[in-house]
C-alpha cells in the first residue's frame, strides 16, 4: 500500500486533480500548502484551519499573520476560524467537504 507522502505526490501531479484541501493550521499544514503552491500553479489550494492565523499556537499574532498573508500572496485560498464539519467521499473518487462557516 502506498504511503500518504507517495499518494499525494500521485494526487499532486494528476492533471485531472483541480483542488486539494490541507486541514490544519500547523508546522505540518502550513508547510505543505507553502510546497504545493510552489509545484504547481494550477491547483487550487484550499487551506483551512481553526485558529485565527496560521501556525498561531507556536508563533507570536504578528508572525502568524505575516505567514497566513504569504499564504494568500501565494494563491492559497485560506479558510481561517473555520473547522471541517463533514467529509464525503464521492463517486468519482473526490471529496465534498462542509466546513463549519456553511461553505462546501
Amino acid at each position: 500500500e502506498m504511503c500518504i507522502r507517495d499518494r499525494l505526490k500521485e494526487k499532486v501531479s494528476d492533471p485531472n486533480v483541480k483542488s486539494i484541501a490541507i486541514i490544519g493550521g500547523g508546522c505540518l499544514g502550513s508547510e505543505l500548502v507553502s510546497s504545493l503552491s510552489k509545484a504547481r500553479s494550477d491547483l487550487h489550494i484550499y487551506h483551512i484551519f481553526s485558529e485565527g492565523g496560521a501556525m498561531e499556537k507556536m508563533f507570536p499574532p504578528y508572525l502568524s499573520q505575516y505567514i497566513t498573508d504569504l499564504s494568500r500572496k501565494a494563491g492559497v485560498d485560506v479558510k481561517s476560524n473555520t473547522s471541517l464539519k463533514s467529509l464525503k467521499e464521492t463517486e468519482d473518487n473526490k471529496y465534498l467537504i462542509k466546513l463549519s462557516n456553511g461553505e462546501t
